[in-house]
C-alpha cells in the first residue's frame, strides 16, 4: 500500500509525526501507529479519490531527499502532499490514542502512569477525543478547500491532456465531487442561505440526504419536466422562486437525516450540543439528558413540512374561472290569470 510517510527509517518517520503533530511526544512510535495510519489513509482516500491520493503519493516520492520529504508552502502539490498527511496523522493517532492509554499485560489492562504523570479525570479524556475529532474534520475541510482552489491559472489555455495530468482534473472527476454537484443544492453558500454550516466536508456528508429529498420529496412534487428546467439555472420569476424552496426543503431533509447518522462533533454547535459527564465515570451516575438529537431532528422536519407545502401551492395549477351560466328569464304571459283549479 502507498504510504506517505516513510516506512524504511523510524526516527525519520517519528519526526514526520511530530512535525505534524505538535502536541504529541517527539519519541511517539510509528510503528505502533502503522495499522491505524493505514485504515486513516483509507478513508481519506476514499473521500479524496485514489486518483487524487496516487498524484499526491508520486509528489511526495519525487520530493524525497535521503528519505526525508521537505514541505514547500509555495508549491500546490507540496501543500496538498501535507494537507493530506496532516488528516491522515490526526485519525491515526485518535484511533490509537484510547486503547494507548491502557497497558495490556497478562495480567489483563492497566492504568498507564509514571512519576511525573497522573491519571485523567474522565471529563478531560472526553474533552481531547471531541477535540481531535474536530481536527480531524477541520483538516479534511482545508484539504477539500485547497483542493477547490487547486486549479492552475492557465487551466483552460492547456491541452486536454495537460488538464487530464493536474490535481484539480482528478479532483472535480472524483466520484465525492460529482455527487455534490449533481444535486441542486450543491455548495456551502447556497446551504448557509438556510442553517450555517460552513462546511464541505459537512455537505458532502449529508449530500445523500439532498439526493433522497429531490428522489423521495421533491421530484414526485414537481414533476422531471420542471426539475431539469431547475438545473439549468431558471430565469422565470416563479421557477426561482421555486428552486430556493426546493433547496431550503432539501437543507432540512438532509439534516434531519443526517442527524442520527453522523458522529455529533461533525456539526457546528448550534445544531447539536456536544453531550459529556463532568464526573469521573461517563456511564453511570449521570441525571438523564433531554433527547437533543431527536428534538433537532424534530426541528427541522417541521420545517420541512411547511416547505412541502409552500411548494405544493406553487407548482398546484391554476384553478380556472368559469363564468357562472346566466340564470333563466321568466317569460310572462300577460294573458295569464296566475289561476288554477286543478
Amino acid at each position: 500500500m502507498k504510504i506517505l510517510f516513510n516506512l524504511t527509517d523510524p526516527e525519520i518517520s517519528s519526526d514526520e509525526l511530530k512535525e505534524l503533530l505538535g502536541y504529541v511526544d517527539a519519541d511517539i512510535s510509528f510503528k505502533n501507529l502503522l495499522p491505524d495510519i493505514i485504515t486513516a489513509t483509507k478513508d481519506v482516500k476514499k473521500l479524496i479519490s485514489t486518483e487524487v491520493y496516487n498524484y499526491a503519493f508520486e509528489s511526495y516520492t519525487t520530493g524525497l531527499v535521503e528519505g526525508v520529504y521537505t514541505n514547500n508552502f509555495d508549491s500546490v502539490d507540496s501543500n496538498i502532499v501535507r494537507s493530506i498527511r496532516y488528516p491522515i496523522a490526526v485519525n491515526a493517532y485518535r484511533l490509537f490514542a484510547p486503547t494507548n492509554d491502557l497497558s495490556h499485560s497478562n495480567d489483563g489492562r492497566t492504568t498507564r502512569g509514571g512519576e511525573n504523570t497522573k491519571v485523567p479525570w474522565q471529563w478531560q479524556i472526553d474533552n481531547d477525543n471531541k477535540a481531535q475529532e474536530q481536527r480531524y474534520y477541520r483538516a479534511l475541510d482545508d484539504l477539500i478547500d485547497l483542493l477547490d482552489d487547486s486549479m492552475p491559472d492557465d487551466y483552460e489555455s492547456l491541452t486536454e491532456e495537460q488538464q487530464q495530468a493536474t490535481v484539480y482534473y482528478k479532483w472535480i472527476n472524483s466520484t465525492s465531487y460529482k455527487a455534490v454537484k449533481n444535486s441542486l443544492l450543491n455548495n456551502v453558500d447556497d446551504f448557509n442561505n438556510f442553517f450555517q454550516i460552513e462546511s464541505r466536508l459537512l455537505l458532502m456528508k449529508i449530500t445523500p440526504g439532498i439526493i433522497e429529498c429531490e428522489r423521495r420529496e421533491i421530484i414526485p412534487r414537481i414533476g422531471k419536466d420542471k426539475y431539469i428546467i431547475l438545473k439549468d439555472t431558471p430565469t422565470e420569476a416563479i421557477d426561482i422562486e421555486l428552486l430556493n424552496l426546493v433547496k431550503m426543503a432539501c437543507a432540512c431533509y438532509s439534516l434531519a437525516w443526517a442527524i442520527p447518522r453522523l458522529s455529533v462533533s461533525i456539526f457546528p454547535e448550534g445544531i447539536l450540543q456536544y453531550q459529556v459527564s463532568d464526573r469521573q465515570s461517563t456511564i453511570s451516575k449521570k441525571p438523564a439528558l433531554l433527547n437533543e438529537h431527536e428534538l433537532a431532528r424534530q426541528a427541522f422536519s417541521e420545517t420541512l413540512k411547511q416547505t412541502l407545502i409552500e411548494i405544493e401551492n406553487l407548482v398546484a395549477p391554476v384553478p380556472e374561472v368559469v363564468e357562472p351560466a346566466p340564470e333563466p328569464t321568466p317569460i310572462i304571459n300577460c294573458d295569464d290569470k296566475f289561476f288554477s283549479a286543478t
